[in-house]
């Protein structure tokens, strides 16, 4: 059947395109590492295999976002969401307390912009 021929062609011509993502996962994986080194008090362990970095905001925690404490990733995430428009997944869900998930699978430039809107908000928060 045509579908069998092209899985198999597929299958033998995919090793440059394989290749060629894997090197884009990695430039964009160092990237965001590099740039969440510019938030003061956020570090973030380096990836082995998935595209997720995951991102420690203990620092942030018990903070206080509009009058509302922050004492958890989930409340941090929802807070940062409503109003900087970031996504994050909170660590809290995958029993991480203290920890953001953030997806690497993006262009630079919105991962640019996606963290200094974070910055923003961490450092906008109160005592």
């Amino acid at each position: 059947a045509i579908s069998q021929w092209a899985t198999v062609e597929a299958v033998l011509n995919s090793e440059q395109q394989i290749k060629q993502t894997i090197e884009i996962l990695k430039s964009r994986r160092d990237f965001i590492l590099n740039e969440l080194q510019s938030i003061e008090g956020i570090s973030a362990l380096t990836p082995q295999g998935a595209f997720y970095i995951w991102m420690d905001v203990k620092k942030y925690l018990g903070k206080k976002h509009k009058g509302l404490a922050l004492n958890d990733t989930s409340a941090m995430a929802k807070a940062l969401l409503e109003t900087e428009m970031v996504a994050v997944v909170p660590g809290i869900e995958f029993g991480l307390e203290g920890y953001f998930r953030l997806s690497f699978a993006l262009e630079n430039s919105k991962a640019k912009t996606a963290i200094e809107r974070m910055k923003k908000f961490f450092y906008g928060l109160q005592s």
